[in-house]
């Protein structure tokens, strides 16, 4: 029996991988050097011919390697072994989504991207090329779930695009806020207490 995949759970591992890859490329981008680029640089050009030759398995296993060694140049090698605990449903969709016309190539765009950035020595341009790179997972579920319905648990995920107002990589809060209550000072606390 295989386990149908969960949004909700989903939504939660990029939340945990956006926070920890957007630190670590920050932190990347301030320190590489100049063999760090290079292996990057490698990284890419490996994956070019993975999407070429359609070896889809090796594409994303490439891309693992590629958000690993982010994390190693920062010096935080860790940071991918926790991501890499959290998003067995992330990677389950990332896999579906890879022979998609035009996945991989933008994959490949996004990462070039990356590797730009954090040549540039400039931790907030890293940071965004990054988030921009993160934030079209979560979107492209809703065309899987389309797609392959029975591969998914129920969930409130809608099928239609994003709208314009919502945040880049679509995290959001999906519970709602705690009605107000009304707060007692601890004086008047004091003084009814006083008065019985």
């Amino acid at each position: 029996f295989v386990s149908r995949i969960s949004v909700p759970a989903m939504r939660d591992a990029m939340m945990i991988r956006e926070a920890l890859e957007r630190a670590a490329v920050r932190a990347a981008a301030a320190c590489a050097g100049a063999d760090d680029l290079a292996a990057l640089r490698g990284l890419l050009v490996e994956q070019h011919a993975l999407h070429e030759a359609g070896r889809l398995a090796a594409f994303h296993a490439a891309d693992e390697v590629f958000h690993q060694t982010i994390s190693e140049i920062a010096g935080h090698p860790n940071l991918w072994r926790v991501v890499r605990q959290e998003k067995a449903h992330v990677d389950r969709c990332r896999i579906l989504s890879l022979p998609q016309p035009g996945r991989r190539a933008m994959v490949l765009s996004d990462h070039a991207a990356i590797v730009d950035a954090i040549a540039s020595g400039d931790p907030e341009v890293a940071e965004k090329a990054m988030l921009a790179h993160l934030g079209k997972v979560l979107p492209s579920v809703a065309a899987l779930v389309q797609a392959y319905p029975t591969y998914f648990e129920e969930s409130p995920l809608s099928p239609e695009p994003p709208q314009a107002s919502e945040p880049e990589t679509q995290l959001h809060c999906d519970r709602q806020p705690p009605e107000p209550q009304p707060r007692r000072s601890k004086v008047a606390a004091a003084a009814k207490k006083g008065a019985s």
